[in-house]
């Protein structure tokens, strides 16, 4: 502080008589006295033990990380300067006990804050043992079971035939006939079958053919499971269980994490996995804690390697209430660390330990959206379709493309996908040019064209290209005007120009790598297809390619021979 000079003062206190400096002695004695009435409510009152405290305004290296946490006093002040010992609680279900002035203490915390530190701490509460709690767990093997099967129904069993559902059900989690349908399975998570060119029966969502089936089986799941689940989110006797699941569901195509983790350690509430940035040795990426099903990842890493960790793997983890879990099949252990990545690593993670910097939950559970009861269940119409009601499903992808609402059919109107006259006129270029060439046998060998970018992010497509196949050919390549991806008048000027360059018939399949434009393409294309006397049965059809994900990269790796089996 910084200090008065006498002479002022001095001066200051010769305009004052002695009655004024009576009364300023009286009120000064009174300030002193409320002080110190002040300081002693906050040591008796509000620095009591087991009271809940920030840290704030600490200046060191070591001690900087800590501020703003939330700790628990655990006894009285101790030595020369008061010291409270203060316990941190991690993440990682790991403790710290630390000495902390009252001077760096706030004792005076927001309701906001005590509630983001309530729910924190009901996260490393949840398990002891790393893994999801059993009850769950059982209702969430299940659900990706049934979107396992779903998704090889949808592909014409590419996976495994011959086997029917409860056969399958019933397959040990570690048979390739599990694993396979995982790779491309959330990038088909919510797009009908049709418009990724399957026909089946019911033209229904991998999504909706599981919601389907937790629907009719509600009752039975909370009899059977409910009441073991013992979570306050599950409500009384697990009422809100499968309720639960469906809302978790809902967010899993946009909020779900693929990709090449190193699988650091076991913990007490999960596994500490760190994502690769790219294959540069020295990029580590976002720190996580995820929990296993039927076993702690670290461990099951741990016992089909060679007992050393970190060792990398490849896995896809979904958000659960608020915490995240892996969908029980991985690829791995692969690479393992030389001594000085695994240095890297663990500093890395012991940085992001104390910084309480581990993403340990999914975006809706950090931003409070799943905080309220989950919304009923849709019903099932007589068509044996969902009907979502009032339930709000407005999402969008990870590629920032807006989806259609689950269970309600796309419309037939054109114009409400925001088709032109513009667009109108390319299309009819296009049907003239189809009805003069024609258009090839879909049993012809290179019969479909792919439209693909050449990456999908800036970094891997930093000149917004995009090339156009057949086969594995590219014969027409083109620049698109804005990321994330070309617009329909560009692709139907691009596809134009394709087909009058090859010089041939139309591909009997057109392979569209932008999600939000397959439906309008077939809508513009289709009319246009009719005005110029085209049959259903003689036109292109146009459907959607996918993207793959990190987890289809790596299966593609293992089937090559390129790697371990799945387990």
């Amino acid at each position: 502080m910084e200090t008065f000079p006498l002479d002022n003062l001095t001066e200051i206190l010769s305009y004052f008589d002695l009655s004024d400096l009576s009364e300023l002695k009286s009120v000064s004695n009174t300030f002193e006295q409320a002080v110190s009435e002040r300081k002693k409510y906050i040591y008796n009152h509000l620095l009591r033990p087991d009271a809940q405290v920030q840290i704030i305004g600490l200046q060191s290296d070591k001690g900087k990380v800590h501020n703003g946490r939330i700790g628990t006093i655990k006894g009285k002040p101790k030595g020369e300067d008061d010291r409270f010992p203060i316990e941190i609680l991690y993440l990682t279900g790991e403790t710290e006990l630390l000495a902390v002035k009252a001077t760096n203490l706030n004792p005076f915390l927001p309701e906001h804050s005590l509630e983001l530190e309530r729910k924190r701490r009901q996260a490393i509460s949840y398990t002891q043992d790393g893994r999801v709690r059993e009850p769950h767990g059982m209702v969430l093997d299940q659900i990706f079971m049934l979107a396992r099967w779903s998704y090889n129904e949808m592909s014409g069993h590419t996976f495994f035939r011959n086997l029917d559902f409860f056969q399958y059900m019933s397959l040990s989690r570690s048979d390739p006939r599990v694993g396979g349908p995982n790779a491309a399975l959330f990038s088909f998570y919510k797009v009908k079958p049709s418009l990724a060119g399957y026909s089946i029966p019911h033209d229904e969502t991998i999504f909706d053919s599981v919601v389907k089936s937790l629907v009719q089986n509600e009752q039975q799941l909370v009899q059977a499971i409910g009441k073991k689940t013992k979570w306050p989110a599950d409500g009384p006797n697990g009422h809100l269980l499968v309720r639960n699941m469906v809302r978790f569901m809902s967010t899993w195509d946009r909020e779900v994490i693929i990709g090449k983790f190193w699988v650091v350690k076991s913990v007490k509430t999960g596994t500490i996995l760190v994502a690769e940035n790219s294959d540069e040795s020295s990029s580590l990426g976002k720190v996580y804690l995820v929990k296993g099903l039927g076993s702690n990842i670290g461990d099951l890493f741990l016992r089909l390697g060679d007992g050393t960790t970190p060792v990398q793997g490849v896995l896809t983890v979904v958000p659960v209430y608020n915490f995240l879990a892996y969908d029980g099949i991985a690829l791995g252990p692969n690479n393992r660390a030389s001594p000085l990545k695994k240095k890297q690593i663990l500093n890395h993670v012991e940085a992001a330990v104390k910084s309480d910097s581990i993403v340990y939950q999914g975006e809706s559970a950090s931003f409070g959206k799943w905080d309220e009861e989950p919304p009923i269940l849709p019903c099932i119409r007589g068509d044996d379709s969902l009907d979502w009601g009032r339930v709000n499903t407005d999402t969008e992808d990870q590629r920032g493309v807006s989806n259609t609402c689950e269970g309600e059919n796309l419309s037939d109107d054109v114009n409400a996908h925001g088709v032109t006259e513009d667009h109108r006129r390319k299309a009819k270029e296009i049907a003239k040019h189809a009805k003069k060439v024609g258009v090839e046998s879909i049993q012809k060998k290179g019969s479909s064209l792919t439209i693909r970018r050449f990456g999908y992010t800036q970094d891997e497509n930093p000149n917004l290209m995009c090339a156009m196949m057949l086969g594995s050919n590219p014969v027409h390549m083109f620049t698109f005007s804005e990321w994330p991806s070309y617009k329909l008048n560009e692709i139907l000027e691009e596809l134009l120009t394709c087909f009058e360059m090859i010089g041939r018939k139309v591909p009997a399949i057109i392979m569209v790598d932008e999600l939000s434009l397959v439906e309008p393409m077939k809508m513009v294309l289709d009319e246009a297809f009719s005005m110029v006397g085209m049959k259903e049965d003689k036109r292109p059809k146009i459907v959607w390619y996918p993207p793959p994900s990190a987890m289809e990269q790596a299966f593609n790796q293992v089937n090559q021979g390129h790697g371990p089996p799945p387990f």
